[in-house]
């Protein structure tokens, strides 16, 4: 083969490479929380390189909850139905109506290793998680993107081991200090939520799993002053995101900007030349193994593409 055609050929692999769509995604959602997730959903769906099957909410009350399943006073105990409300909203908006939203678990799993007292939670989101993962031919993964407590895809492996070999899943939590090489985030929010969740995915040794810890994702932060006024004037998803930006718990922080972790993993995941990822131990207590952290990201190339939608 000549040169000249060989390098054509290269080329021409190198860009079906870049362009390839990660098939058969369910984003996972604790939607309601907070504002990163509003954004990173319109993300996921603007981009070119995800094929979306499906949207899930994720609970956010489960740190308030004992093992009795009751919930101290005056803290919220419909957050997955709340979620899976502006999950609605959202695919209305972005006109992809004719994606499923499927409301999770309002409550956390119980998990011990060897116990006989192990408790999953079936919801519309285990369910959908587990007849999408059996569908799929042997050489085929379900991707599943998760920005909260992880108790739908927990629960779901729970009652369906067998799945776990046929998902990647990327998930948003924890914190890890990378000059000790130690998980230092059982406090951090989405894990705080449901930690048996997290120690049912490590302990699922065939499960491929992509962690990107806050103390990364922490790094994308948009001045919210500025994105406010970039979104004056738009309509449907933009007039949303802008008046939910409006509200003073996300417009009114102290520096004047709004941490943007969960739309830092949806770019890590379409965009992998802005992300490094390193093999790592699992926690201390759970099976030994090795899993996937996102070390590092590229936050300005990061901002820059989400704001390319508005302009």
């Amino acid at each position: 083969m000549k040169k000249t055609g060989l390098l054509l050929l290269i080329a021409l692999s190198l860009s079906t490479v870049m362009s390839a769509q990660i098939r058969n995604v369910i984003i996972d959602a604790d939607t309601d929380n907070e504002l990163d997730d509003l954004l990173a959903i319109t993300a996921a769906f603007k981009s070119e390189k995800l094929e979306i099957i499906g949207l899930t909410a994720a609970q956010w009350d489960g740190r308030n909850q004992t093992e009795e399943e009751k919930h101290q006073p005056c803290l919220n105990n419909n957050s997955a139905y709340t979620s899976w409300l502006l999950n609605v909203i959202i695919l209305q908006l972005l006109d992809r109506d004719e994606i499923p939203a499927l409301k999770g678990s309002e409550k956390k799993i119980y998990y011990k290793r060897g116990s006989e007292n192990n408790k999953s939670r079936q919801s519309e989101a285990s369910d959908f998680i587990i007849e999408k993962a059996l569908e799929l031919p042997e050489n085929e993964k379900l991707t599943i993107i998760s920005t909260g407590a992880v108790t739908n895809v927990a629960s779901a492996i729970m009652m369906c081991p067998e799945i776990a070999k046929k998902i990647s899943l990327y998930w948003l939590g924890q914190t890890y200090d990378f000059d000790n090489n130690l998980w230092t985030g059982e406090g951090e929010f989405n894990i705080a939520n449901d930690l048996d969740a997290f120690d049912v995915l490590c302990d699922a040794k065939e499960l491929e799993f992509h962690i990107i810890p806050n103390n990364v994702s922490g790094k994308l932060r948009f001045h919210s002053k500025s994105s406010i006024a970039r979104l004056e004037g738009e309509k449907g998803i933009g007039a949303f995101i802008r008046e939910r930006w409006r509200d003073p718990h996300y417009s009114g922080t102290q520096d004047g900007y709004w941490t943007m972790w969960d739309v830092a993993l949806i770019y890590a995941i379409t965009n992998p030349e802005w992300a490094n990822e390193k093999m790592v131990d699992t926690p201390t207590g759970t099976v030994k193994r090795k899993v996937s952290v996102y070390t590092d990201i590229d936050e300005k190339k990061m901002e820059e593409e989400f704001w390319s939608y508005f302009k």
